[in-house]
């Protein structure tokens, strides 16, 4: 019986699984990096699940475009989700790419055929999981990281994670894990209940927090502005108070 095109495609990103390594302010500086320096790892999460459809395009061009500004002495760690049945539901739970990539081509091609997952989004375990493939589950070609950075594309609403946010947060520092966020939360409710907060407004918490407390940085994209302008928000260092 023939495959559905999306099953083919997630079995392509499935069996090329990367961990890569770049300098964030360097890339965005456009400054080349010194021989014989420590190497930073930083791992891209794009969140391909249904809720998210409308998103996809931009998503892919932030993630080509990150591939596209650094050195060519960059690695990259590519994450998405994939769809997987758990006790008769349907949960969307990390999907790996290449390990230890430094091809450009071959990396914005993983990203081009990234499939839209269904599925209830576990991105507090993914988070964490990704987290874990970068602070130490390395393969062994690859080299030890000084720092190492996550940035994650999307809307911050997790819907079946088993892991709470605030142990999430923990873990990460634990591990030395910034995560940069650029956050798509606009498609998500604003209604809140008598009691609790709106969809929107829990992502929009949640990717605040996660990034101020593991030193990161977040960026909410403005109405047509360009992916370029995005990134430079999100990486370019901020300026230093005088108290």
């Amino acid at each position: 019986m023939p495959r559905n095109r999306n099953n083919c495609m997630s079995d392509r990103w499935q069996t090329k699984r990367f961990i890569g390594a770049f300098l964030l302010m360097l890339m965005i500086a456009g400054q080349p990096m010194a021989q014989g320096s420590s190497r930073d790892v930083i791992g891209v999460l794009i969140d391909n699940t249904g809720s998210m459809r409308p998103h996809l395009s931009l998503m892919k061009e932030i993630a080509k475009e990150i591939v596209a500004s650094s050195t060519t002495t960059t690695y990259f760690s590519l994450f998405g989700f994939q769809f997987v049945k758990v006790e008769k539901e349907e949960r969307a739970m990390i999907l790996l790419g290449s390990q230890c990539s430094t091809d450009r081509e071959i990396l914005k091609k993983e990203i081009d055929i990234l499939p839209i997952q269904p599925g209830q989004t576990m991105l507090y375990d993914t988070i964490r999981d990704a987290a874990d493939l970068l602070a130490a589950k390395r393969p062994p070609t690859c080299d030890a990281f000084t720092e190492k950075a996550l940035v994650i594309i999307s809307d911050g609403e997790d819907r079946a994670s088993t892991l709470k946010d605030k142990e999430l947060i923990s873990e990460l520092q634990k591990k030395n894990v910034k995560v940069y966020a650029v956050a798509l939360i606009e498609d998500l409710s604003d209604e809140r209940g008598f009691l609790s907060k709106s969809s929107r407004d829990k992502g929009k918490d949640f990717l605040k927090r996660l990034t101020s407390e593991t030193g990161g940085n977040i960026v909410f994209p403005k109405n047509k502005q360009s992916v370029r302008d995005i990134l430079k928000a999100l990486f370019e260092p901020k300026p230093v108070t005088k108290k």
